[in-house]
């Protein structure tokens, strides 16, 4: 199985258009993501029938420093940040949707630069810095959040932590970004509600704001 399945997902990932996004989170890929292997996913379980050809990993205290605050967790080192920023800090605002790094619903920032925590596992964020959108603050995160209210973005509102996590990442490392480079940026993430072009605009907004 695992052959063709784990050559799939690494070609997915490798196409995900996330600057930030390392090899070394492809070992953290889930390559089947059925209601059953779900389950043992979110509870950190890994066995040989989800994971590539590896079992469970041996379990050691993690250290996260989550929006300032410093938790120890004792999580298998291979469970998906997501689920221990959910489950086990209560922090839900980053949200699952596809599991494979392809929508942008559960972005967070390591050391501040946006990830995927679907598929990032907590081996490769031990001792980072994490921000999520409960915790995002500053002259970005201000301007951001302020023109997303200004074109009255969100809809349902199930993408936007991601979106606007991805609009922080952009403007903190390109204030003035072009409209392509918004375009290429913000392609990343998906919107079920389809609430693109405001998205956009919204970023063109915070930009100026930011000038």
């Amino acid at each position: 199985m695992e052959g063709g399945k784990a050559e799939g997902a690494d070609a997915a990932l490798r196409r995900h258009p996330c600057p930030n996004f390392g090899q070394s989170m492809l070992a953290g890929v889930a390559v089947r993501v059925s209601l059953p292997n779900f389950m043992l996913i979110r509870n950190g379980a890994f066995s040989g029938d989800i994971r590539a050809g590896q079992g469970m990993q041996e379990r050691k205290m993690i250290r996260l420093t989550v929006n300032g605050e410093t938790h120890d967790l004792d999580l298998d080192r291979e469970m998906p940040l997501l689920w221990a920023l959910r489950d086990h800090i209560g922090l839900t605002g980053a949200k699952y949707s596809c599991g494979i790094a392809q929508c942008g619903a559960c972005l967070v920032l390591v050391n501040d630069m946006a990830m995927p925590a679907c598929v990032v596992p907590l081996s490769d964020v031990d001792g980072a810095e994490i921000t999520t959108i409960e915790g995002v603050n500053g002259r970005v995160a201000d301007a951001v959040m302020r023109a997303w209210i200004g074109r009255d973005v969100s809809q349902c509102g199930y993408c936007q932590p991601g979106q606007i996590i991805r609009a922080i990442d952009l403007l903190s490392h390109n204030a003035d970004p072009s409209d392509a480079e918004i375009e290429e940026a913000m392609d990343a993430n998906l919107c079920r509600c389809g609430a693109y072009q405001r998205i956009r605009e919204a970023v063109r907004d915070a930009a100026i704001m930011l000038a």
